[in-house]
């Protein structure tokens, strides 16, 4: 008994995989995938599936900009529309790549993004400069309606001194304030400088597809990884219960003066150290795979319109 604590917890923990983040996070990614080997049916069924369970604005982002790919690949553009306005609803700097998404739906999710504004509110002394997005825009207070995103705000006092040069996310119907003033030293404010541009406002994209031809995308993710190298873990945990286990009813057989429960040890012991072996060694396979799947989900996308496992000189397709 004085060992059961660590089997119990291999147990609980096992209950619990199922219904935690990771469960939730390889849900998701296998909605991804589904979308990447173009089965957009499929992918947009586990989106659904998920969709209950997600609560970060991001995550919910992401759920919603795949459920817009998905309708958009399959030519329902209201459905579309109605998908890509709730995922800039809840991640504003959320972006598709026209280097790896088909340009029709780019333009789709752009003129979508296009419709979505919120407000800018710029505060600042006398004589100061606003400048958005490297136009000028007078003197503070200053407000302007600007579609979501990130933008770029710089205030400058009336002798050309920074008081304020960052990016600011615009949200959908809300006001986001910048308030600036001269600090006390009477020099500039303090700021986190923002990436370097030259000309128009360079936003980075947040999303990025893996590349597509004719329609489907290229996979990109390590779920596959990550299934197999927890399942590892988890025959590990159970080889490590079975031998607590049979050391357990070792020292149990090594006391007991009943001579039927010593016939029952000496039949147990070994099963659970043989088990125990079996364990450690799916685990062992399974890590190593898990490996190999690393290195094979991250390689750089063939450029090819199917979903491919090339074995030498040959490729055998296949999806998930």
């Amino acid at each position: 008994m004085r060992r059961a604590g660590p089997v119990l917890l291999l147990v609980l923990l096992s209950q619990m995989i199922p219904t935690s983040a990771l469960a939730q996070w390889a849900e998701m990614e296998q909605a991804v995938t589904a979308f990447n080997a173009g089965e957009f049916q499929r992918s947009l069924k586990l989106l659904k599936q998920v969709a209950p369970s997600v609560r970060d604005p991001k995550e919910l982002g992401r759920l919603h900009l795949y459920v817009g790919l998905n309708h958009a690949f399959l030519g329902q553009k209201a459905k579309a529309r109605a998908a890509f306005a709730a995922a800039l609803t809840h991640n504003p700097e959320l972006e598709v790549d026209p280097k790896r998404i088909r340009p029709d739906v780019v333009q789709l999710f752009i003129s979508v993004h296009a419709t979505l504004k919120g407000a800018l509110e710029v505060g600042g002394p006398q004589g100061a400069a606003v400048r958005v997005d490297g136009a000028g825009q007078g003197e503070p207070p200053v407000r302007l309606d600007l579609v979501v995103g990130r933008h770029h705000v710089e205030v400058r006092d009336a002798a050309g001194r920074s008081l304020f040069r960052d990016w600011v996310v615009i949200r959908r119907g809300k006001t986001t304030p910048v308030k600036t003033e001269v600090a006390a030293t009477g020099g500039a404010a303090e700021y986190r400088p923002p990436p370097a541009t030259v000309g128009p406002v360079a936003r980075p994209p947040l999303v990025e597809p893996p590349p597509q031809v004719d329609g489907r995308v290229e996979p990109g993710s390590r779920i596959w990884t990550w299934v197999a190298g927890g399942t590892s873990l988890v025959f590990a945990g159970i080889g490590v219960g079975l031998v607590l286990s049979g050391e357990s009813d070792y020292d149990e057989y090594k006391t007991t003066p009943d001579a039927d429960r010593m016939l029952e040890l000496e039949e147990s012991i070994p099963r659970k150290y043989y088990a125990a072996y079996a364990m450690f060694g799916l685990g062992a396979a399974l890590a190593a795979t898990a490996a190999v799947l690393y290195f094979y989900e991250g390689r750089e996308a063939a450029p090819s319109g199917r979903v491919r496992l090339h074995i030498g000189g040959a490729g055998v397709g296949f999806s998930f």
